[in-house]
């Protein structure tokens, strides 16, 4: 999971069938952890403009994605009942 929000630049969130550790989250870490720190200050500032903006927006709002895991081994996406 923490790779997949380090390649993808997204917080994952699990919901997991646990009593102890219901709800995991995984950010992403590294440079971009540091890049979302910095997009994050921007953002509070109100700064940048243009394409660089844009990043700085996309930084500090991240995409997420939510999951399920049935212990011990099912993962399944949460989406809305059709």
């Amino acid at each position: 999971m923490r790779a997949v929000a380090d390649r993808f630049r997204i917080v994952v969130h699990v919901i997991t069938t646990d009593e102890d550790n219901w709800l995991l989250h995984y950010k992403p870490g590294g440079e971009e952890a540091a890049a979302l720190e910095l997009a994050l200050s921007m953002s509070m500032a109100g700064g940048g403009a243009g394409e660089a903006g844009e990043e700085a927006h996309a930084l500090a709002h991240p995409r997420q994605a939510f999951l399920c895991y049935i212990s011990p081994i099912h993962y399944n996406a949460v989406a809305p009942k059709r």
